[in-house]
């Protein structure tokens, strides 16, 4: 029987903020057995980079105006797939071309 996870408010609420940019094939995913650098990672597909490069820069400002710190973005600059990191929470955006 599979264990039921409980995610943070904080983990919640960066889902749906992805969803409601157009985010589709969201997962939310409890890492924190596996790795000490996160305790979640959330994956979600977005058409193409120039939606990804746009949601993520649309995400970032509305994560930082509700109080959450960037710690650090990679991939942005091809825009294939976009890794932001809030360091409990990592969010993994991949193109569907990708």
């Amino acid at each position: 029987m599979e264990e039921k996870v409980y995610y943070s408010e904080e983990v919640v609420t960066m889902a749906k903020m992805l969803l409601e940019k157009g985010v589709f094939d969201i997962e939310v995913l409890d890492i924190s057995k596996k790795t000490k650098m996160a305790k979640n990672l959330i994956i979600g597909t977005v058409n193409d980079s120039q939606s990804a490069k746009q949601i993520a820069n649309d995400f970032c400002q509305e994560a930082d105006g509700k109080g959450y710190s960037l710690f650090s973005c990679d991939g942005y600059n091809k825009g294939e797939w976009i890794v932001l990191d809030y360091e409990d929470i990592i969010i993994h955006i991949f193109t569907s071309e990708t």
